[in-house]
């Protein structure tokens, strides 16, 4: 297993509308553990491998939906906020919710709805310094 998958990561994101920190996993396949095993190492770049990623968290309702909310709203512009709700199956202040947040992702230039934080973010839920325990 350790030959087909060499690297597993856990990487903090953190929503554009929250300071809350959620955890995203980063997996690494092998091109060489997959040509080993007399396999086709397709969709792979050089020796590295295959990198796939997915959130290790439910997203909130209006992110879950974002990308339908936005799509109804493209195809029928001139529809009220209940209106796409009834459509989609969620309650329309979801709607506002989601495409209010898909604005603000395309303020921010993003495509996808998370930050990866490669350093301490200027605000975050739990993300504090600590008092170093003096018992031990």
């Amino acid at each position: 297993m350790r030959q087909l998958f060499p690297t597993f990561i856990i990487l903090p994101v953190q929503a554009i509308d929250t300071p809350q920190i959620r955890p995203r996993g980063r997996l690494q396949s092998s091109a060489r553990g997959l040509v080993e095993r007399g396999e086709t190492a397709a969709h792979t770049s050089g020796d590295c491998g295959l990198w796939l990623t997915w959130n290790l968290f439910t997203p909130p309702a209006h992110i879950l939906h974002l990308d339908t909310c936005r799509q109804v709203q493209q195809e029928h512009p001139h529809w009220s906020l209940k209106r796409i709700a009834a459509q989609v199956g969620i309650g329309h202040m979801t709607v506002r919710r989601a495409l209010a947040y898909g604005r603000r992702m395309e303020e921010f230039g993003l495509q996808d709805p998370y930050r990866e934080l490669h350093e301490a973010p200027t605000q975050a839920s739990r993300w504090k310094p600590r008092r170093k325990s003096t018992e031990g």
